[in-house]
C-alpha cells in the first residue's frame, strides 16, 4: 500500500528594464517564492492489515528561479540598481495519525524529504556620464520544513520501521545559489 503526497513546481520571474537620458534612475526588482504544503498522511484511528508493506511518502523538489537585467545609460548621470529574491520555504509531512493500527507483513516506511533548488540572478551595467552609480543584490533563501513521524497510540507490526525526514539538493544543483554582478562605465 503506498501514500504519496509529491510537489514538483516551479517558480519563476524574469524583470528586465533600461533607461537613456536625462537625469533618471532604473531600479529592476524580480522576486519568486514557493511557500508549498505537501502532506502525505494515514489518518489517526485508521486500520490497515494484509499488505506486504506500508510507504506513507511526502516530497518537494522544483525550482525557484528569479531573474532580474538591467541597464541605464547616457548622461549626465546613469544609476542603475537591479534586486533578485529567491525562497523556497515548503513544508513537507509524512505521518502516521494517532492511535492507527498497522499490521504489514514487511516494511513500514515514513519518508519526508526536500530538494530545494534556489537561484537568484541578478545583473546590472550602467553606462555614460561623468560617472556612473550601479547595484545588484542577489538574496536565494532555502527554508524548508520537513517532517516524518508516527502518532501517539499508534500500533505497529512489521519486518522493519523506517522513519525518516530530510533536506538535501540534487547532488547537481545548490539548494540556495545567488549571484550579483554590477558594472558601471563613464566618459
Amino acid at each position: 500500500l503506498n501514500i504519496g503526497a509529491t510537489d514538483e513546481s516551479e517558480a519563476q520571474a524574469h524583470a528586465y528594464g533600461g533607461s537613456a537620458g536625462g537625469a533618471a534612475v532604473g531600479v529592476v526588482v524580480a522576486d519568486a517564492a514557493k511557500t508549498s504544503e505537501v502532506i502525505a498522511s494515514l489518518a489517526g484511528n485508521s486500520r490497515v492489515s494484509g499488505y506486504d508493506s506500508l510507504t506513507v511518502d511526502a516530497d518537494s523538489r522544483g525550482r525557484v528561479k528569479p531573474e532580474g537585467f538591467g541597464a541605464r545609460g547616457a548622461p549626465p548621470s546613469p544609476a542603475n540598481g537591479v534586486g533578485v529574491s529567491a525562497r523556497d520555504a515548503s513544508r513537507v509531512r509524512a505521518q502516521i495519525g494517532d492511535d492507527a493500527v498497522v499490521a504489514v507483513n514487511q516494511a513500514l516506511n515514513v519518508t519526508a524529504s526536500a530538494r530545494p533548488q534556489a537561484s537568484a540572478d541578478a545583473l546590472g551595467v550602467s553606462v555614460g556620464g561623468l560617472a556612473g552609480l550601479g547595484a545588484s543584490v542577489a538574496i536565494a533563501r532555502a527554508d524548508v520544513d520537513v517532517a516524518a513521524y508516527v502518532g501517539d497510540g499508534v500500533v505497529l507490526t512489521a519486518d522493519s520501521v523506517n522513519v525518516d525526514a530530510s533536506a538535501s539538493t540534487d547532488g547537481s544543483t545548490a539548494g540556495a545559489y545567488a549571484k550579483a554582478v554590477a558594472g558601471t562605465g563613464g566618459t
